[in-house]
């Protein structure tokens, strides 16, 4: 966690250094929002996830580099899941997280343009209802890992702009406790339509 507050850190003052020169780079800030629809899935099949759509919000920035733009964002996202568990139990886990997207972006042609690059997960919390929830055994806090990446398509039209893209994980999360006998590797990946604004 120190090193992404280091890595946070860096980037927020390369964003300051390169407004200084907005007139040779090129910066731009603004506001994101959007919807997205999780797919959370457990290694256990006794185990019905049923995915629900969540929401993300946040700041965007866009740095231009000649072609390409790097494309620093601090986004606030929730999401929800209902769990089906054996024995007819039933609850829902609802996770917010701050991601950190570093996206590097090329223009493919007129305003349409592609994407990728790594996620930093900031603040990372789950809260369920789950009748085994506030047990102590229990640790289901921490649903997404601390790095993953997305990918996808944009877009723009002068200050605004609209993307889809999907947030994938490079490895499960393992030892997520749902009861007792239920611990073992959680895997989340989604798809997100958002739109944007430059100010």
């Amino acid at each position: 966690m120190k090193s992404l507050k280091i890595l946070f850190c860096s980037l927020v003052a390369l964003c300051g250094v390169t407004a200084t020169s907005a007139q040779v780079v090129g910066v731009k800030w603004g506001l994101l929002a959007g919807v997205n629809v999780p797919d959370y899935s457990f290694q256990d099949k006794a185990v019905d996830l049923k995915n629900k759509a969540g929401w993300q919000l946040g700041m965007i920035t866009s740095i231009k580099l000649g072609f390409l733009t790097i494309d620093p964002q601090l986004l606030y996202i929730r999401q929800q899941v209902e769990v089906g568990l054996p024995k007819e139990v039933t609850g829902d886990l609802k996770t917010q997280s701050l991601d950190l997207p570093v996206m590097v972006g090329a223009t493919l042609v007129g305003p349409l343009r592609i994407f990728a690059g790594p996620v930093f997960t900031l603040m990372n919390k789950c809260d369920s209802d789950l009748p085994f929830a506030d047990q102590r055994d229990f640790d289901i806090t921490n649903l997404r890992s601390t790095l993953s990446y997305a990918a996808g398509v944009e877009l723009r039209f002068k200050k605004a702009r609209f993307d889809l893209r999907y947030n994938g994980q490079f490895k499960d999360k393992k030892g997520v406790a749902l009861t007792e006998q239920l611990i073992g590797k959680m895997r989340s990946q989604s798809v997100s339509l958002n739109v944007g604004y430059y100010f």
